[in-house]
């Protein structure tokens, strides 16, 4: 039976490697950091500077004041680490869907009447566009 890794193609195995490596050092180094590693992400590592992603500004700071005692934990530890850069990752909220607005049978029925009523040719097609569109949602809702 094949191995995930033998799957992959050549061109991804090695940043597939780096993925699993980095994930493994997180593990590993998350009880060594306050809140055992909530709000942390390990980033980079290339053998002595650690790069670590923290969810929001304060946490940031908090690892930046504690960084010569969290370094010193980790070579205790076996994990030999001259350097610890902390940034605050962003985090962009996936979008919203789009509000859609349904109008009442009324209003549609009130805004058929004015359509007729309009002699701008304009006003007209707007106005008729607006009402078909109110009439498709109806029917998927």
């Amino acid at each position: 039976m094949p191995q995930l890794l033998d799957l992959l193609p050549k061109s991804e195995l090695s940043v597939f490697k780096r993925a699993l490596q980095t994930l493994a050092l997180q593990n590993r180094i998350a009880p060594l950091l306050p809140n055992q590693g909530q709000g942390m992400q390990v980033v980079r590592w290339d053998g002595t500077a650690l790069v670590i992603f923290a969810s929001s500004g304060s946490l940031a700071t908090r690892l930046r004041n504690q960084a010569p005692s969290i370094i010193e934990r980790l070579k205790q530890a076996g994990i030999p680490v001259s350097d610890l850069k902390v940034k605050v990752a962003v985090n962009v909220p996936p979008n919203k869907p789009a509000k859609r607005a349904v109008m009442s049978d009324e209003a549609l029925a009130s805004l058929e009447r004015c359509s007729e009523q309009v002699h701008d040719t304009r006003l007209k097609a707007s106005l008729d566009a607006l009402i078909r569109r109110q009439r498709k949602l109806i029917r998927f809702d």
